[in-house]
């Protein structure tokens, strides 16, 4: 078979997703599956929704688009807020995104009305993590000048922990974001459908609290993927981590001189362009020595592992991203 491939074990897929959904379900908490980690996959989007998912989100527009034009049963959320390039095709294919900017929602709304469509948003707001959001104390003057836009549909607020600070959210900002929901509701005399406190750096705060507050939803796709939590990559218990193997073949063994003696080396065929290597480990009694752009070296130790032969590496969750983005490497989906 060609090397190297992506090993894409569906079913394992499904079990995280219905265990992830039955997890957070006991607080409350309802989950959209993001999709942006295995470049809007149809497949992997497929075993999401098998596993219970009714709503997928990424972050490219083009990627939502291909899941509806191939008919995935879920709602298609955009989790970056829109170019205004991108609005007409927001608009065609997508039924809620994510927006911080004024005169996006207007673009928005304009081409939502010629098109005769309505379009739902969910205003992100600015609680720490530096990305993107709306200032708390800007977001009730931010709300009065887009609730009468035509065909448009404010559907909730969210939040964003851990990708620029790399920062957990904590008791505190999930309460302070709670309180601003509850303001939002009550000076405007509507209800938010979502209050979404997160992603997959959430799952410290979603087990240790007593109260979730009125966080109703999630964004996860690392947990989902690759069953840990994004900010120590703990384990969660009763998730598997093992749902994608990466599979390279050795394209060179020689004995080599190193500084600690003659070593048993060998080059296969992935490198730095196509993963994120630190994140790769063999299932093998092997040992990364290091890797260039398409090239990665190994100590084959006593392992008795050939030219042609394959070995195969678990993955953490950039190395997933990596592989499933490049062209580089195949795709086998695995039906279990």
């Amino acid at each position: 078979m060609r090397t190297p491939r992506i090993e894409i074990d569906l079913r394992k897929i499904t079990d995280n997703t219905r265990k992830t959904i039955e997890l957070y379900r006991t607080k409350g908490i309802e989950i959209a599956g993001v999709l942006k980690g295995v470049a809007g996959d149809f497949e992997c989007a497929k075993a999401m929704v098998s596993g219970g998912i009714i709503m997928v989100c990424d972050s490219n527009v083009d990627h939502l688009l291909k899941l509806r034009q191939g008919g995935i049963d879920a709602q298609l959320m955009l989790i970056r807020t829109p170019a205004l390039s991108e609005v007409d095709r927001v608009i065609e294919g997508v039924d809620i995104s994510l927006n911080t900017e004024l005169a996006v929602i207007k673009k928005l709304s304009e081409v939502a009305k010629q098109k005769g469509k309505p379009h739902k948003i969910l205003l992100m707001v600015e609680m720490g993590d530096r990305r993107e959001g709306i200032d708390p104390e800007d977001l009730p003057g931010f709300i009065e000048r887009i609730l009468d836009l035509p065909n448009i549909e404010l559907v909730g607020i969210g939040a964003n922990f851990a990708c620029m600070t790399h920062l957990p959210p904590d008791e505190s900002t999930m309460r302070r974001f709670c309180d601003l929901a509850d303001q939002i509701e009550q000076r405007f005399k509507l209800h938010l459908t979502y209050v979404s406190g997160g992603n997959s750096a959430n799952y410290h705060w979603f087990n240790d609290t007593k109260d979730v507050g009125k966080i109703n939803h999630l964004r996860l796709g690392e947990s989902i993927l690759v069953g840990v939590e994004a900010i120590h990559k703990d384990p969660i218990p009763g998730l598997v981590a093992d749902a994608f193997i990466l599979v390279c073949e050795i394209i060179e063994k020689k004995e080599k001189q190193s500084t600690d003696g003659k070593i048993n080396q060998a080059i296969v065929n992935i490198g730095y362009i196509d993963t994120k290597i630190e994140d790769l480990d063999p299932l093998r009694d092997v040992e990364i020595l290091g890797s260039s752009s398409n090239h990665l070296v190994i100590d084959l130790k006593k392992e008795n592992l050939d030219v042609g032969d394959e070995i195969r590496f678990s993955m953490r969750y950039f190395a997933v991203v990596g592989c499933m983005t490049t062209q580089a490497v195949a795709k086998e989906y695995i039906h279990r």
